[in-house]
C-alpha cells in the first residue's frame, strides 16, 4: 500500500478519486492540493506505462510546493485499476479514459496537461483529436520522455507475441535475474530500480496485451494539429525514450520548446519542477 503523504509531504490535502469509465472499468486519480492557494492553473498528470506514482514523488511534491494543484491519473494497466485481461487496452480506449477523467474532475480549459512516455503519447493524440470539439482543452501541454513511435520497444513487443505462458515466464525471470546482473556490474541506478519495481507489480496478461496493442504506433502525423504552447523534455541516456524523437516533437508542433534532463536524478527532478513552473508562468 502506497502512503500518499510520503509522496508529497508539502500537500495540504491528498484525495483519492475512483472514477468509473463508460466501459465499467474503474480508475484512480489522486489529487494533491498545495498549502498555499496561489491561483495557479491545476496540472493533470499522466505517468507512463506501468509507472508507479512513487516514482514521481520528487516532481509532484516540488510542483505542489510551488503552489500547483496536481491530479495524477493512474492508467488502466496499473494495479489500482479494476481492468481485467478482458478489458480494452487500445489507444482509443486510453484516449477515452483521458477525456472522461477530465470531465469527471471538472477541468475545462484553464489547466495544464502533463504526461510522461505513454502519458505524453495520450496527450499528443488528445490535443489533436479534441481540438475545437467542446471537450476540456488545456491552455498548455508538457510532454516528458516523449517519443512518436514504438521502435525502441520492438523487442518487448516481439516477446509479447509469444504464448501467454512463455511471456509470463520471461517477465518473472527478468524481474528476478536482471537486478542481480546489474548489481554484479554495479549498474543499478534509479531507472533500473523503478523499471524492475514496475515489472514486478504488473499483471502479465495485461502487460502482454498492452505491448501487442502498441505495435506500429506512430504519433508524428498528429503533431501539426497541436497549436497550444508545448514544453517537451527529453530523457538523457535513455534507450527507450529517444532524445532526438523528443527534440523532433518540439520542432514539429506549432509552438514548442525543448529541454533535456536525467530523469533518474533527484536533483534533476527538482530542477525540472522549476523549469515546468517557468514554462507555465512565462508562456
Amino acid at each position: 500500500m502506497i502512503e500518499l503523504s510520503a509522496v508529497s509531504p508539502n500537500s495540504k490535502e491528498i484525495t483519492e478519486l475512483i472514477i468509473e469509465m463508460d466501459d465499467g472499468v474503474k480508475l484512480k486519480i489522486v489529487k494533491f492540493q498545495p498549502k498555499n492557494n496561489l491561483l495557479k492553473p491545476p496540472i493533470f498528470f499522466i505517468p507512463g506505462f506501468l509507472s508507479i506514482i512513487t516514482h514521481w514523488g520528487v516532481l509532484i511534491d516540488h510542483l505542489v510546493k510551488n503552489g500547483y494543484t496536481l491530479y495524477v491519473m493512474e492508467t488502466r494497466e496499473k494495479q489500482s485499476s479494476s481492468a481485467t485481461k478482458k478489458s480494452k487496452f487500445n489507444s482509443k480506449r486510453y484516449l477515452d479514459d483521458l477525456a472522461e477523467s477530465l470531465l469527471e474532475v471538472k477541468l475545462k480549459d484553464n489547466f495544464i496537461l502533463m504526461g510522461s512516455s505513454l502519458g505524453s503519447g495520450m496527450i499528443i493524440k488528445y490535443l489533436s483529436a479534441q481540438k475545437n470539439n467542446g471537450s476540456p482543452y488545456p491552455e498548455k501541454g508538457i510532454l516528458l520522455e516523449a517519443i512518436y513511435n514504438t521502435n525502441s520497444i520492438r523487442k518487448a513487443i516481439s516477446i509479447a507475441k509469444l504464448p501467454k505462458s512463455v511471456f509470463s515466464m520471461v517477465k518473472n525471470i527478468s524481474a528476478k535475474i536482471v537486478p542481480k546482473v546489474l548489481r554484479q556490474f554495479k549498474l543499478y541506478p534509479t531507472k533500473y530500480q523503478t523499471l524492475i519495481e514496475s515489472i514486478n507489480q504488473a499483471d502479465s496478461s495485461i502487460m502482454r496485451i498492452c505491448l501487442i496493442n502498441a505495435k506500429d504506433e506512430n504519433l508524428r502525423a498528429y503533431l501539426k494539429e497541436i497549436t497550444i504552447p508545448v514544453f517537451v523534455v527529453g530523457a538523457i541516456e535513455d534507450k527507450i525514450h529517444d532524445l532526438e524523437q523528443s527534440r523532433a516533437i518540439s520542432e514539429e508542433v506549432s509552438n514548442g520548446s525543448f529541454d533535456s534532463i536525467d530523469f533518474n536524478n533527484t536533483i534533476s527532478l527538482e530542477e525540472l519542477a522549476k523549469r515546468i513552473s517557468s514554462f507555465i508562468e512565462n508562456n
